[in-house]
């Protein structure tokens, strides 16, 4: 045998893969050692004793495919053919092969004269490698079970969540519309933000699958981000307070107020950054500051970063701090959080267009930042209305060194001579001298909380010095510590307060009301207490109300009764079925989930029963298809939980014309003379008497103050039309709002409702439609006008 033959020879027998060799029945001719272990293996026996055709070994499946593609081989209709084959050993164990052939052709003539022609076959154990994608397939099934398992567990979190939450919002919207003083109102308002945060991650949670597949979606709205910026620290600032941190929020004047993005997003992110800075800074102070970059096609950049004061994050876990589940060091789980906020802070920035970054703070702490592109929607840049008294020496008291600096650097850019000192008997003496040297402080911008002199001690000190009593005070306290004791000292020592962190517009209208000779009135935020009346006219619905927990029945009941409709209740199904059968009710508001029977059944039981009034679900489920299921039970439309007054009203004002009974609306007739002895106009045009209760019967003072408010009003419409004519949106905002505030304070609330439509409409950039509305404005304050007149006139007779 010639060397090469024998080299190919001893390559086949000594190969570790199995080969044999078939004829053209399938019986094997040859075949290498590896092969004969294998068929031991399999038959019991060598290969050398098997009479029958290799592929009847098969399984019975895969056998009429083997012979199929030995006999394609032969014919030379191909030239290479796999099978793979699941196989029985002797002793029962399952394998499985794949098979590799080819034919041969030798240069030698086979029977009748034809070429001979063999198959040449390849085996390989894929045991292993089917058991593992065997095990993947189970893998598969078990995370799809998983999967609706979550999804359901989601669906009764929501559920379980959502309702507590409609308690929350209900009863602090209820106390919105009570009396409530400047600080009051800012506690609710807290609480409301946390609320509607919370509310936003419960959606998150049920969007938690788009996360994972990577379909999350931003808004593009246009909202207020200095406000976005400011309210995102607020929520978590008496944390903050508590723990004695020094906070300051430094946003930067050349951003836009008005931005396009998705707020909710950038507060998230925000919140995060600064949670995470209270948590891991014990003492110190934390930097909050947003910095305008560079503008480029309409956008552009900004920059936050929050600096902390604390532990900092250790070298070696740095690398992994944007990835889901960890966390900086081993002892923060202590404190709370599942490691996942950085990793979606991270990706909801990169959605945005921008980055995150981490860099060690010099000497101790953290820096966490991201830049993001910004697009403004602001009509025109923000200004502030009116100016400070000039050249005005000011004196800040702060022992805080960034503090400080900050304060003096606010203050200045008003306009004020500032300088600043850091101890309290160092602000005595310098008052003093500067009182001596003939120039003396007009104002002082006071830190509540120093060492040795706070911030009361320092007021009555400088309240009880002849030479230097004449400046203005100011307070500087953590939002949250001003108590009732506090309040009291405020007024006799203080000429306004201001919360930190300091928000600049603020401090300015603050400072520019105890500097100047502004109207005495008491501030107006948003909604005034006289707008709500007591007993509203409303829809004069009865209503039907079908709701087992008993917190939410006394909070839906409010309410509606604030909406002027009658209720009656009921605890579940079953009862409303029976109380329907015996009112004529208006409309129904039902539960879906309640005990002896729930809101699908009971809407099912009422139409069948021959109900026909509108029926509004309410729900707590805010997955996709709930309504539908609900509109295929029969009921009219979905309420979901947690939902607002005004969300109520709205649905209550589309269903009202739409219920087949009359409404029964309250309300005088139309064309009623008036009482006589009394002015013709109602009180919502101006309530004299109740302005005259407000000032303990000082009608004289009020007259004036009328007079005041009147004149200032003329130029300020005056004021009004310059600033549409210049398209100035920002100083039309300004002065509705301005107008706004002090007509509800002078119980002037039709004139009041105008401006603050117009208020809005500036806020929105509606510039075309702010002329269109501002006639009302002017024929609201020529109303109010002549109503003064009236008791004017009155006034002077008697």
């Amino acid at each position: 045998m010639a060397l090469p033959d024998l080299i190919f020879r001893a390559a086949f027998e000594q190969a570790q893969q199995p080969m044999i060799i078939l004829n053209e029945h399938g019986i094997p001719g040859l075949w290498n050692q590896a092969f004969e272990e294998l068929f031991i293996e399999l038959a019991g026996f060598a290969p050398g004793k098997l009479s029958a055709p290799l592929f009847d070994w098969m399984h019975e499946g895969e056998a009429s495919k083997f012979s199929y593609y030995v006999n394609e081989l032969l014919l030379g209709r191909m030239g290479v053919a796999t099978v793979e084959s699941p196989v029985r050993t002797a002793e029962g164990k399952r394998l499985w092969l794949r098979i590799t052939m080819s034919p041969i052709n030798p240069d030698r003539p086979g029977k009748a004269g034809k070429p001979e022609t063999w198959i040449w076959c390849a085996f390989q154990d894929m045991t292993d490698q089917k058991l593992r994608e065997s095990d993947l397939v189970s893998a598969k099934e078990e995370a799809e079970k998983a999967t609706i398992t979550k999804s359901q567990f989601l669906a009764n979190m929501s559920h379980e969540i959502r309702t507590p939450i409609q308690t929350i919002l209900g009863m602090t919207e209820l106390l919105v519309d009570t009396d409530l003083d400047k600080e009051q109102l800012d506690y609710i308002r807290t609480v409301t933000f946390s609320a509607d945060v919370l509310l936003g991650l419960i959606n998150d949670v049920l969007d938690f699958s788009k996360i994972e597949a990577g379909r999350l979606d931003l808004h593009a709205v246009d909202f207020n981000l200095r406000s976005i910026l400011r309210l995102s620290v607020e929520l978590i600032i008496l944390d903050a307070h508590k723990k004695g941190l020094e906070v300051l929020l430094d946003i930067d004047e050349a951003l836009p107020q008005t931005a396009r993005g998705d707020p909710g997003r950038l507060r998230q992110i925000v919140v995060n950054l600064f949670k995470n800075a209270v948590k891991f800074t014990q003492g110190g102070e934390i930097y909050v500051q947003a910095v305008a970059g560079s503008e480029q096609g309409g956008r552009q950049t900004m920059t936050l970063t929050v600096t902390d004061s604390g532990s900092g994050v250790p070298e070696h876990m740095r690398a992994r701090l944007f990835t889901p589940f960890s966390q900086a060091s081993a002892g923060i789980s202590t404190q709370g959080g599942t490691g996942l906020g950085l990793a979606i802070c991270r990706h909801l920035v990169g959605l945005m267009g921008g980055e995150m970054s981490y860099a060690p703070n010099p000497g101790r702490g953290s820096v966490f930042g991201f830049s993001i592109p910004i697009v403004s929607a602001d009509v025109k840049p923000r200004q502030r209305t009116g100016t400070l008294a000039e050249a005005v020496r000011a004196l800040v008291l702060d022992d805080h060194p960034l503090a400080l600096a900050y304060t003096i650097r606010v203050a200045s850019g008003f306009g004020l001579r500032v300088e600043g000192v850091a101890s309290g008997m160092d602000a005595i003496k310098a008052m003093r001298d500067a009182a001596d040297a003939g120039d003396p402080y007009g104002l002082c911008l006071i830190d509540q909380n120093m060492p040795e002199m706070d911030g009361w001690r320092f007021a009555a000190e400088v309240t009880a010095d002849r030479n230097i009593n004449s400046a203005r005070l100011v307070l500087l306290a953590p939002k949250g510590a001003i108590g009732p004791e506090a309040k009291m000292k405020l007024l006799q020592w203080f000429n306004g307060y201001v919360a930190k962190p300091l928000d600049p517009d603020e401090l300015y209208d603050v400072l520019q009301k105890a500097l100047g000779d502004e109207v005495d009135l008491p501030p107006v935020d948003d909604e005034p207490a006289e707008a709500i009346p007591a007993e509203p006219e409303g829809f004069g619905l009865s209503v039907l109300l079908a709701e087992d927990h008993m917190v939410n029945q006394e909070l839906f009941a409010t309410l509606l009764h604030k909406l002027g409709c009658q209720v009656a209740l009921a605890s579940d199904g079953a009862e409303a079925v029976r109380l329907a059968a015996t009112s004529d009710y208006d409309l129904v508001l039902m539960d879906i989930f309640m005990p002896v029977m729930d809101g699908y059944q009971a809407t099912k039981a009422l139409r069948e029963a021959g109900f026909t009034k509108p029926i509004i679900a309410i729900t707590a489920s805010a997955l996709k298809g709930e309504r539908d299921k609900c509109i295929a039970a029969g009921m009219n439309d979905v309420l979901v939980k947690p939902f607002k007054k005004m969300d109520l009203e709205a649905m209550l004002a589309f269903w009202a014309d739409r219920a087949s009974a009359g409404t029964n609306q309250p309300g005088s007739e139309a064309g009623s003379p008036p009482i006589a002895g009394n002015p013709p106009w109602d009180s919502s045009v101006f309530d004299f008497e109740g302005l005259v209760d407000t000032f303990l019967g000082q009608k004289e003072k009020v007259l004036d103050l009328l007079g005041r408010f009147i004149v200032k009003t003329r130029g300020q419409l005056s004021d009004m039309e310059a600033a549409l004519a210049a398209n100035d949106a920002t100083t039309l905002r300004e002065i509705s709002h301005s107008i706004k505030g002090a007509a509800w304070n002078l119980s002037a609330r039709h004139l009041g409702d105008a401006a603050k439509i117009l208020e809005d409409t500036a806020r929105d950039g509606q510039l075309a439609a702010f002329g269109d509305a501002l006639p009302e404005l002017a024929g609201r304050f020529s109303d109010f006008e002549a109503c003064v007149r009236y008791y004017q006139d009155n006034a002077t007779r008697s």
